[in-house]
């Protein structure tokens, strides 16, 4: 439950900092231009970025600390997370050169609706049925990289001759 009022505390800071320093281009400066350029004196800026870093670990301590150890439905498909960020980029791709996108007109309702088929397109890309269809695509069989040569003979250990062998005598006379 810690995570939850972490998250909570993180939201009304941030709620208040948009007003403050219109985050998104706050954080875009914070990244991409000088502590001067960014408007902040040396000393400011590095605390800034500092904040910037530790808040987002802390975020993300409290984002990890909300995912339950029990498996179900969503573990199951989180084991399957590589087929949705793989595939879904060839789909982007085709909706993009089929023009699906500009038939979605504005509106709050809309955005609602593209944002469940969504949920839906990642739960079919990260199904049961689309692992089988891809495995050999996205996963092939690499035990054959780990596997010892038969072909090839076994290596002799050799030890140097020592002063004692008959070798070595006869070689010095």
């Amino acid at each position: 439950m810690g995570g939850v009022g972490v998250l909570a505390v993180e939201f009304v800071v941030l709620w208040f900092l948009v007003g403050e320093f219109k985050v998104p281009g706050f954080l875009r400066d914070v990244w991409k231009r000088s502590y001067e350029g960014s408007g902040f004196s040396e000393p400011l800026g590095m605390g800034v970025r500092l904040a910037v870093i530790f808040g987002t670990i802390v975020v993300g301590a409290a984002v990890l600390s909300l995912i339950s150890e029990r498996s179900g439905v969503i573990s199951r498909l989180g084991t399957r997370s590589l087929y949705m960020y793989v595939l879904h980029y060839g789909i982007v791709m085709f909706a993009l050169a089929v023009g699906w996108f500009d038939l979605v007109p504005e509106g709050d309702l809309w955005t609602i609706l593209v944002i469940l088929l969504c949920f839906a397109l990642g739960a079919i890309l990260c199904s049961r049925p689309t692992q089988l269809i891809f495995h050999r695509l996205l996963e092939p069989p690499t035990d054959w990289l780990f596997k010892s040569r038969p072909n090839r003979p076994p290596v002799k250990k050799t030890t140097p001759p020592t002063s004692d062998d008959p070798r070595v005598a006869a070689s010095r006379t």
